[in-house]
């Protein structure tokens, strides 16, 4: 797939830089994660921010979401039920995350940035909206381990539009053919598709395992920090904030079934900055 040659970012970025304004989009569907998720992410979005927000939640279900919060029908997307079946026994794979990349997304336009429900933003954000780029993206954590570019798509930044030649792609084959090819992770599939993609300097978006140090024993005696650089810490797997604050790990988000009846919880000390800054 070729990208298209009409979309002149330059210019987008450029009037996004005069306005100082920019799109911020979230999404939430099924029951994992609940209105106050939203909330709180619209709270530290317009805490940490100089710039004019449009704060977008693509929803199945408004119910409970504070007013300041755009919610809007995600766009279409047929997903193979197969799919959903195999990916980790839920109804709905991550494949969902790929309409952000529709050719328009209701009458949303210019600079957007999408952001996972479960990262906390901890300092100034604009130079996430600031940093010249067509698609940049929040680097994987631990490079070495996965050759060639690869980002997360827990934080993405691009322009309404432009890359729709990522879902054109993922349309082409039956959606387990990707599933296969990629292990079910929409970014690799994403890093693989984007002809011209730059990642956010290292340590601006940064995983909340990096907080601690790797050697378990000295974990369990640590408490998270917040990096020095850092703007949003994202979170993954079986870490989860509301866990963290506890200084534990959330077993229930395990694929494992064994793993979900874990009894001991318990790795590092409690975080209590992630309830300072997880606020509505």
């Amino acid at each position: 797939m070729q990208a298209p040659d009409d979309i002149d970012w330059q210019r987008a970025w450029a009037d996004a830089q005069r306005e100082k304004s920019a799109n911020v989009v979230c999404m939430k569907w099924g029951g994992l994660y609940g209105p106050e998720w939203v909330n709180r992410l619209y709270g530290m979005v317009q805490r940490h921010t100089s710039w004019t927000i449009r704060f977008v939640c693509l929803t199945d279900d408004s119910t409970g979401i504070r007013p300041e919060v755009e919610c809007l029908p995600f766009p279409p997307l047929a997903l193979d039920a197969e799919v959903g079946r195999k990916w980790r026994g839920k109804d709905d794979p991550w494949w969902r995350k790929l309409t952000f990349y529709s050719p328009a997304i209701h009458d949303l336009a210019g600079m957007t940035l999408y952001l996972d429900m479960d990262v906390i933003v901890v300092r100034d954000i604009d130079p996430l909206f600031e940093l010249p780029g067509r698609f940049c993206m929040m680097r994987i954590w631990r490079p070495e381990r996965f050759p060639g570019k690869l980002g997360n798509s827990s934080v993405v930044r691009t322009f309404v539009g432009a890359e729709s030649y990522v879902l054109e792609r993922f349309l082409s084959h039956p959606h387990e053919h990707w599933s296969e090819e990629f292990g079910g992770h929409d970014q690799r599939f994403v890093s693989d598709t984007v002809h011209e993609i730059s990642f956010f300097p290292d340590g601006w978006c940064v995983p909340f395992k990096t907080t601690l140090p790797r050697n378990g024993l000295v974990k369990f005696f640590s408490r998270p920090r917040i990096p020095t650089d850092a703007k949003i810490v994202v979170f993954s797997g079986l870490n989860t904030p509301p866990a963290a604050m506890r200084g534990e790990i959330d077993p229930s988000k395990s694929p494992d079934p064994a793993r979900r009846q874990m009894r001991f919880r318990r790795r590092f000390r409690p975080a209590p900055w992630i309830g300072e800054l997880w606020a509505e």
